[in-house]
């Protein structure tokens, strides 16, 4: 099974997208790098060169605030049972569907998570008509297809999605297939290579329970969650993340519940295992350790876009921690944050100045310090 989020659009500093794109560290050395223009595998700065040249030399190809490039995370289940070398073969698939062999890319595949997953960097400027590329509204499910089409030819599963299979209608898939490269997989579909489904309005608690790889609707709910925890680096992320399984969740007090946006679907994380609770969930984040905290909406100084302003107890309201809201949920006047042991938030004063930067461990001491850390819960499968 795998998911195709488009990430943030890559406006700025094309350069260091790359460059997290194609870390050593993350690709086994630049083993699974592949540019569709270059044989280079480690340098962001040479990579990112040509796509500067097609942008420039299109209509508005570099004007400021515009689209360079678009980043793309192309992610399996921590189960599946496929190698990275083929993993990385179906990402040079999938761009090379995309793209038509018209723009440049950029695929790795990065091995330092619990599931495989490519990243995938398209240059926006077609190398051909030096015209900048436009999304249409039913670009990324088409592109869900084209991945689910992937899927299917190595047995793996995929999830049935209506908005997916609609935009799957309106494409030439078996043209889009001709065209894409490493597909001689002789994988033949077979009971293990099922559908999730995701439509299943009206059906009855048996039927849910019945569906998917034979364990149930609650199966799909744990694989989802999951691979969202496990490519999320924050809360914030896992919300978006697992909202592209067209799963939504909602804190609620210290639970959590998840809903297929689909069928409708509600269910507590108690009935699901321990192992997808609020603490378990959080622990997986950022694939590290992580501080759950808690604060009434009485100690919130400011609420931004981008951060939430928040009084430090025990400094009469001289100290406030800004907070990234990818941290934080927030469950009537309780807020949560979810913070990684190892990061760092600024502090201002009353006057909004900057007044230093301070560890988890000393946030933690400031808000009361909980019992404990969460760490990621290791269970066998269930259901």
């Amino acid at each position: 099974m795998a998911i195709v989020k488009l990430g943030r659009k890559v406006k700025t500093n094309l350069p260091g997208t790359l460059a997290y794109v194609i870390n050593p560290a993350k690709t086994d050395g630049g083993r699974f790098v592949y540019a569709s223009y270059s044989g280079e595998r480690q340098d962001a700065g040479k990579l990112a060169g040509p796509m500067i040249l097609d942008l420039e030399s299109c209509a508005n190809g570099m004007r400021e605030g515009s689209v360079l490039a678009l980043h793309l995370k192309h992610s399996f289940a921590p189960d599946e049972n496929v190698t990275p070398e083929r993993v990385h073969e179906m990402g040079i698939a999938l761009a090379e569907a995309i793209t038509g062999g018209e723009y440049r890319y950029v695929v790795s595949t990065h091995l330092d998570r619990n599931h495989l997953h490519n990243h995938i960097v398209i240059c926006t400027a077609n190398r051909r008509t030096r015209r900048k590329m436009r999304l249409t509204r039913g670009s990324i499910d088409q592109w869900r297809a084209v991945s689910d089409e992937l899927c299917r030819r190595e047995g793996l599963a995929t999830l049935d999605n209506p908005s997916v299979d609609a935009e799957a209608g309106r494409i030439d898939m078996r043209r889009i297939m001709e065209r894409t490269p490493g597909q001689e997989s002789t994988a033949v579909p077979s009971a293990s290579s099922k559908v999730v489904p995701m439509n299943g309005r009206g059906a009855s608690m048996e039927e849910f329970y019945a569906i998917a790889k034979g364990k149930g609707a609650k199966e799909r709910l744990r694989a989802a969650i999951e691979l969202a925890a496990a490519m999320s680096g924050s809360y914030g992320e896992f919300e978006s993340n697992i909202a592209a399984a067209h799963v939504g969740v909602a804190l609620r007090g210290r639970h959590l519940t998840y809903t297929d946006l689909d069928t409708g679907l509600k269910v507590r994380d108690t009935r699901l295992g321990p192992a997808y609770d609020l603490d378990s969930v959080t622990a997986r984040i950022g694939g590290g350790k992580t501080i759950h905290l808690t604060f009434n909406q009485r100690l919130v100084s400011s609420v931004g876009e981008r951060a939430v302003c928040v009084w430090m107890p025990g400094t009469q309201r001289t100290r406030k921690a800004v907070i990234p809201t990818e941290m934080l949920a927030r469950n009537g006047n309780t807020w949560h944050l979810f913070l990684p042991a190892d990061h760092h938030v600024t502090l201002l004063d009353r006057s909004n100045r900057y007044a230093g930067r301070v560890g988890a461990d000393d946030l933690a001491d400031g808000f009361g310090r909980p019992e404990r850390r969460l760490e990621p819960l290791t269970t066998d499968r269930r259901l």
